[in-house]
């Protein structure tokens, strides 16, 4: 693998994240459909400029590591810990877009990461989670088959 290479596959896992993105956004309007009047093609669309914004800055450490000189980063040891870090990282941003279906059904809004941070937020995170799982099995499942 080169130089060349390099940067095109990660050029590609940053296109594919655009489309996932983009999926997320359509799911996201489907489920919400009714709490939205008048949203046409160019609004939809509009949110790309935010998912480009989301998409760099949570792959930043992919970028800044696929892109550093040197012919270490061409050796497989490299690459599958950069493909494993991609993967995490890229799962756990899709699954707030997956939260926010059924989160923004119940607040009016998205979800921020002051919520997520908030105090007892995360003991009522793991408390509640099997019954959002029973309850919205299906958001789950279009969730894993998209991750995978």
């Amino acid at each position: 693998m080169n130089y060349v290479l390099s940067i095109k596959q990660l050029l590609l896992r940053l296109l594919l994240l655009v489309f996932l993105y983009q999926f997320c956004r359509a799911n996201f309007y489907f489920f919400n459909q009714p709490l939205f009047s008048n949203v046409g093609a160019m609004e939809f669309l509009g949110g790309l400029r935010f998912d480009l914004s989301a998409i760099f800055f949570s792959n930043a450490l992919i970028i800044i590591l696929s892109s550093v000189p040197g012919n270490f980063k061409y050796t497989p040891q490299y690459q599958k810990v950069l493909k494993i870090l991609f993967f995490i990282i890229n799962a756990v941003f899709i699954a707030t877009n997956f939260i926010d279906v059924k989160y923004f059904e119940f607040t009016g809004k998205r979800s921020t990461f002051a919520l997520i941070t908030a105090s007892g937020m995360k003991s009522d995170l793991v408390r509640l989670l099997p019954s959002f799982l029973k309850s919205y099995w299906y958001l789950f499942l279009l969730y894993v088959v998209t991750i995978a």
